[in-house]
């Protein structure tokens, strides 16, 4: 890859089934879970490389395992590695899961879809899913602003704020 300016990490956050998965679908080109419910049940990262190859590269990155896959098998490969990871039943977990596509004509870019935000627990989910899903949210949108360029922009316009958000405070 390239040497030059790091690019911002995109979060995807919204309600569920508001067609967060579908804008990075688009952006990336390959298919991801769809269904009934909740289908982003941990945060996915997906990092996009441009690359050259006649035949793109997928794999995923979860719990010190590599596995690789192809567009045609990456919904199964995402929601089996999901299922490892935050269980059979429709719980959530804030452990990632990485999927590294190296795809001709893809922007070099970081996106992570996380869960929709569910208001009312449906049958197989905790009660307190909401609050699950909200403190994930926060805690891993933090973690991403504060890599990003636009906190350093950020914190030079709202330096109140900037002391809220040090890596300090938000330890504890």
């Amino acid at each position: 890859m390239k040497e030059g300016i790091q690019l911002p990490t995109i979060v995807v956050v919204g309600d569920q089934s508001s067609g967060k998965s579908s804008v990075l679908e688009s952006l990336a080109g390959i298919n991801l879970p769809r269904g009934q419910g909740i289908c982003t049940r941990v945060p996915l990262i997906m990092r996009l490389q441009n690359h050259p190859c006649p035949d793109p590269e997928l794999y995923l990155e979860f719990n010190g395992k590599l596995v690789v896959t192809d567009e045609d098998n990456v919904t199964f490969a995402i929601s089996s590695a999901t299922e490892e990871i935050a269980g059979r039943q429709k719980g959530i977990s804030n452990t990632p899961l990485t999927l590294v596509v190296k795809k001709d004509g893809v922007p070099d870019l970081t996106m992570v879809d996380l869960p929709g935000i569910t208001r009312v627990p449906v049958h197989g989910q905790p009660e307190n899913i909401y609050e699950q899903i909200s403190e994930m949210i926060m805690d891993l949108t933090l973690t991403y602003i504060l890599r990003s360029i636009i906190t350093s922009i950020f914190c030079l316009r709202y330096p109140n704020i900037a002391n809220l958000m040090s890596p300090s405070s938000l330890k504890g």
